[in-house]
């Protein structure tokens, strides 16, 4: 159950628009608390003199801006509202620990790369406890109908398919088990894994399939994949990893999120 949403902002459109995601999302939960909240350091941040004498008057701005920006999005729902002093990635991951998901922004094209997998995004989203959803800019929560998990033989994994389940009873949108081959390989063990996770507690209360394609690349085939079923999200797991295979696994992510162009749950074991 969803009953705390974190969401970050820097004072930017695509900050806004995960905000107004992230309402029209807790609108359709019913009522789940929303709490923005904008980090900075001031040692960092600030170009004068005197630093540790101006904090107080940067707080007080930041806590003006982040005032204003509530009220120009006209929540439905109450929003807390908290300036912290420190460093965004660490300051999210500590609020992980009693949020139920964190909604951040990301930018288009250009600048995905550098928002997304930018120091805090990328620190959020492979340390976070909770749930993470990584919203591009522009997209509209318009409910979900369709999932796709990207599944392969490590996703296949009984806690983050019951993650998956407990997220979508609240939606029961039909989910897509999706894995794209690249080279031949036997598919049959996770399909198998897969479809035992999802009747173990009886039968599920939304639709689902189970997919294997043929692409070029897992981008591509995810991406081709979403436009034909009309996917609403994009649910990937992350899991601790050695340095080298999370400097894969994070390049992968990256040409997917440039690839699919969806809202991203990440999930973590």
């Amino acid at each position: 159950m969803i009953r705390t949403i974190v969401v970050p902002t820097d004072f930017s459109q695509t900050a806004n628009n995960a905000c107004a995601y992230a309402l029209a999302l807790a609108e359709v939960l019913g009522g789940a608390n929303i709490k923005l909240v904008h980090a900075f350091m001031p040692s960092v941040e600030m170009d004068y003199p005197g630093v540790g004498n101006r904090t107080t008057e940067y707080l007080r701005a930041r806590e003006e801006m982040l005032q204003q920006t509530v009220e120009a999005l006209s929540p439905k729902v109450p929003i807390e509202q908290e300036v912290l002093i420190g460093f965004a990635a660490d300051e999210l991951v500590n609020m992980s620990k009693s949020a139920d998901l964190i909604v951040m922004g990301t930018t288009g094209e250009g600048g995905l790369l550098t928002r997304m997998f930018g120091s805090v995004s990328t620190a959020t989203a492979q340390r976070a406890e909770c749930p993470v959803l990584l919203v591009p800019n522009g997209a509209a929560f318009n409910g979900l109908h369709a999932i796709l998990y990207a599944s392969n033989y490590e996703s296949a994994d009984e806690a983050l398919v019951e993650a998956l389940i407990r997220f979508n009873t609240q939606f029961k949108a039909t989910v897509h088990f999706v894995h794209v081959r690249e080279e031949a390989a036997n598919f049959g063990k996770t399909k198998e894994e897969i479809f035992d996770e999802l009747f173990v507690h009886g039968e599920p209360t939304f639709g689902f399939s189970i997919a294997e394609i043929d692409a070029a690349s897992v981008p591509e085939g995810l991406a081709s994949y979403a436009v034909d079923y009309n996917i609403d999200l994009l649910v990937m797991a992350h899991r601790k990893r050695s340095f080298w295979q999370s400097m894969f696994h994070k390049s992968q992510t990256k040409e997917v999120a440039l690839s699919v162009k969806l809202p991203i749950l990440v999930f973590h074991c």
